[in-house]
């Protein structure tokens, strides 16, 4: 196998992703016989195979993850029809747990790397063999052999920066991962970063330059794959202080432990700028047996007094996760957590299902799950099928409706209207459903004539046609809230009016308002431009509840309310 060539081949879920694994492993060997590429799992396993196939390496190595395991397997199959002296390598978090029982099923796989590559794949190509710590292999009888494990690697600063001039400058508009810790201090039994709990820090000055680095190519967005951001509070602080006083344009995004953020960590993301950090935390479940029987410790107290806190700020993402499926999580205590959780009002709720993944604690429980990746639970002894599927239904509804910040004004009225935030999403998952729409693409704009019709089923004692359990608080005054809806509408998409809010168009008034005061106050940077130009690139809309004019500058962000009172028009 000596003097052959060798390839790192990453898949990312998306376009806009980037691979840490194949740079950073690329970046440690520093072997002229090394290179690396990478692709996304939305690309013909056939083209990816062909373009492997014409690059002629000797060994190809795969980083394999849940969710590109099955577009891995299904191009490396192929490679090995067309190419079988080529030597295939797997490696990553999907198999290390999993080796041999992968080299069974699979005859093509001639290698698994176990657990951090580096060194491991540093010998491999040092001495063009396979017979080394870290590595399952097969032998020339086609046995297959366990090597022992190998330690990890104690010193993260002598992992070099992974990034170059070139790659960056090639990707900056993407997202790009940059790693400052390994390992885990937490124990929690759903997760592979439990099975590492050395947890090994880079210099902050090799932290600091390396950040600088991004800042200076103005990257985009730098996302840490850190497991937990501020398990080492100080150093935290550390980094988020750095970060502030070189405002930068590009966003950082963390993992965090919410209770375990400090007053003084909580003062400075106070003073960040707005868009400079996006802050994801991992709450999974708001019950304290579900809590205890994953090894998770959590001050539920704590987290949501932060997120709120943070939240009222305004200047930082919040991103809040959930897990279901979990041990002595039912139906109703998800509703609990997803209530709580809902009730910090962070900016997004990611509705996650739990995946029994090979090498964690909690694989062996009792539940259903499916038999290829992404091992996903189907069942528990806590909670049934249909459950779990209502609880996607509520997820798309949540991600639609929620998430993607397009309905604040409409959203929030409609909740008012339900006993509980987590039984309106309900009730338009069921409403979804019902007409079939949970089944079919639904555009932009369809979502909000599919809003406005659901608020139609609504009265002042239920949810209409809607299940008999969801009952609703109120009454909704039609008109109120078709003007909500078209204030969402008009602020998150190309400003016109739209067909189901048709009404008497802004016509005369529109020259009334654009005095030259007006202009000077509201829109400076229109000043010299005649009405006609102005009204190019800005809507206007006459809205009732109250009687007004809002004028939408959709290249500003801006909405401005012209009152007929205050205003002479």
């Amino acid at each position: 196998m000596n003097k052959k060539t060798y390839l790192l081949v990453g898949v990312n879920a998306k376009y806009i992703h980037t691979s840490l694994s194949v740079r950073t492993l690329y970046a440690y060997v520093n072997d002229a016989s090394l290179s690396w590429c990478e692709y996304t799992i939305n690309e013909d396993a056939g083209g990816v195979c062909a373009d492997i196939y014409g690059r002629g390496a000797g060994v190809v190595l795969f980083s394999c993850y849940i969710w590109n395991i099955e577009f891995i397997i299904k191009t490396a199959r192929r490679l090995k029809q067309v190419s079988p002296d080529t030597t295939i390598i797997f490696g990553g978090p999907e198999v290390s747990y999993s080796d041999e029982e992968y080299m069974e099923r699979y005859d093509f796989i001639d290698a698994v790397i176990r657990g951090e590559g580096e060194e491991t794949l540093r010998r491999i190509v040092e001495t063009g063999t396979l017979n080394h710590r870290g590595v399952t292999y097969r032998n020339g009888d086609n046995k297959i052999i366990y090597c022992p494990q190998r330690d990890v690697i104690d010193d993260l600063s002598s992992v070099p920066f992974p990034y170059t001039e070139e790659d960056i400058e090639r990707n900056k508009d993407k997202l790009i991962y940059y790693e400052s810790s390994r390992g885990c201090p937490f124990g929690c039994a759903y997760c592979l970063s439990s099975a590492d709990k050395l947890l090994r820090f880079r210099s902050l000055e090799l932290v600091f330059k390396e950040l600088d680095f991004f800042i200076e190519h103005n990257v985009k967005i730098v996302k840490f794959t850190d497991r937990t951001f501020n398990a080492d509070k100080k150093r935290a602080c550390e980094i988020i202080r750095f970060l502030i006083s070189r405002k930068p344009e590009t966003t950082f995004h963390f993992e965090a432990a919410a209770d375990l953020i400090t007053p003084e960590m909580l003062t400075l993301l106070k003073t960040a700028p707005k868009g400079l950090f996006q802050l994801e935390i991992g709450v999974q479940s708001t019950n304290e047996k579900t809590l205890a029987a994953i090894n998770r410790k959590a001050d539920i107290k704590r987290i949501a007094s932060v997120v709120r806190e943070i939240g009222a700020c305004g200047n930082i993402h919040t991103h809040l996760d959930l897990i279901a499926g979990l041990p002595y999580e039912d139906y109703k205590s998800f509703k609990k957590s997803f209530n709580d959780v809902f009730n910090m009002r962070p900016d997004v709720i990611q509705l996650g299902f739990l995946k029994l993944l090979s090498g964690t604690e909690i694989k062996k429980e009792p539940a259903v799950y499916t038999s290829e990746p992404p091992y996903e639970v189907l069942k528990t002894p806590y909670i049934s099928y249909a459950e779990l599927m209502d609880l996607k239904r509520v997820e798309d509804i949540v991600e639609k409706y929620y998430n993607s910040a397009a309905f604040k004004r409409s959203v929030n009225e409609l909740i008012g209207l339900f006993p509980s935030p987590f039984d309106f999403f309900d009730a338009l998952a069921e409403f979804y459903a019902q007409n079939g729409l949970d089944r079919i693409g639904i555009s932009r704009d369809s979502l909000y004539a599919i809003l406005l019709d659901f608020a139609g089923t609504l009265n002042a004692e239920s949810a209409s046609g809607l299940s008999g359990t969801i009952k609703s608080k109120g009454t909704l005054n039609p008109g109120y809230f078709k003007e909500l809806l078209l204030a969402d509408y008009l602020e998150n998409n190309k400003p016109r009016t739209p067909s189901w809010a048709a009404r008497e168009p802004v016509t005369k008034e529109r020259f009334d308002i654009l005095t030259e005061n007006f202009i000077a106050k509201n829109l400076p940077e229109y000043a010299g431009m005649s009405a006609k130009e102005i009204i190019k690139r800005v809507h206007f809309e006459r809205f009732y509840y109250p009687e007004r004019i809002m004028l939408f500058d959709n290249a500003g962000k801006r909405i401005i309310e012209v009152k007929k009172e205050n205003d002479n028009i």
